[in-house]
């Protein structure tokens, strides 16, 4: 049976599974190395921001690598991107989508604490100081 987490602790997962993926492109690790290139092409308005979700899933023509990136402008930016197992072919991106919209930013979620949306923002707000500005007081 699984152990029932309070809602502190709960906040506390989110953020440190948001804090990994930050890392992971700080570090430039191999799933997420070929994003930097990527976002430099969309432009500075989404290249300014934080990695802050990712997911690999091996399947048989390479790893897939789902995640989310979240702007300095508080814009969120899904991708999937198939990574080929061989070391030099590119990286083929299925989706980049802002989804935004569709990302919940509540401060409190009943039952669970603070939404994924929210806490990403903190993490923002952490790393670049004043960037989420009225988002993350609740304002609108």
């Amino acid at each position: 049976m699984a152990r029932q987490r309070d809602v502190k602790q709960q906040n506390s997962l989110s953020t440190d599974r948001i804090l990994r993926a930050v890392s992971a492109y700080e570090s430039g690790t191999r799933h997420v190395a070929w994003l930097r290139d990527y976002l430099r092409g969309k432009g500075d308005a989404v290249s300014s921001g934080l990695l802050v979700s990712v997911d690999v899933i091996p399947e048989q023509e390479g790893d897939l690598v789902r995640g989310m990136w979240l702007t300095r402008a508080c814009r969120f930016w899904e991708f999937e991107a198939m990574l080929p197992r061989l070391a030099d072919s590119p990286p083929v991106i299925e989706k980049f989508e802002d989804r935004t919209d569709a990302v919940q930013v509540p401060a409190h979620v009943p039952g669970t604490g603070k939404s994924f949306g929210y806490l990403a923002l903190e993490v923002l707000n952490d790393h670049f100081p004043g960037s989420t500005g009225k988002l993350i007081a609740g304002e609108t």
